[in-house]
Parts: C-alpha cells; structure tokens; sequence
C-alpha cells in the first residue's frame, strides 16, 4: 500500500503524464493506493489560500475513482516518520527504523 501525499495527488489530478515520471506512474499502477484525512485537510488550504483552484471534495472525490483509492486513517506518527533508507542524493539518511506496521482497510 502506497499512501499518497498532497503534491502526489495533485499532480496526478493536473498532468500526471507531464508532471509524475513513468517509473513512478508504473510503480503506483502495481499498488493498492491510499489516501489520509491530512492530505483532504492540506488540500481544502491550498484551495482557500488559492494555491489551487479546485476544492479539495472535488480533487479526492474524482481521484479515488480514477485510482480507486483506499481512505485510511493512519495514526500521525506514521504520516511524520522519517523515510526508512536513503533513496539518493539530497535525501537524508536516518539509518535503520523499526519496520512499518500494516496500514488499516477501508472504512
């Protein structure tokens, strides 16, 4: 299961052959998808603030059914944890972290 964050999500709503490299597109087409109340809440701010120009219950209404996105709800502390290896350059490198458990089903 991949949990989607806000920039993911918008940028597979706007363009995503322009905007989401194939690796990435293949690699989300292989996976189930999720998608957390934090990135409706960050969503629902960039359209307030007019960061972008569609409501948040338009972009996560029309996404889950393009992607059939799961909604979960994980407990904040897995939304803040830091990656569990380094990817590449410019990513930090936090050593070894306890193994992730299992995100909840849909609701």
């Amino acid at each position: 299961m991949i949990l989607l964050d806000t920039h993911l999500l918008v940028w597979l709503y706007e363009d995503p052959e322009k905007l989401v490299p194939m690796a990435v597109r293949r690699r989300l087409d292989q996976e189930l998808l999720a998608l957390s109340p934090f990135v409706r809440l960050e969503l629902q701010y960039l359209y307030e603030v007019e960061r972008i120009s569609v409501p948040s219950q338009v972009i996560v209404d029309e996404m889950t059914s393009r992607l059939e996105l799961t909604h979960t709800d994980p407990p904040w502390r897995w939304c803040a944890r830091p990656p569990r290896h380094s990817t590449g350059p410019g990513t930090r490198s936090t050593g070894s972290s306890p193994p992730r458990p299992s995100l909840p089903g849909p609701r």
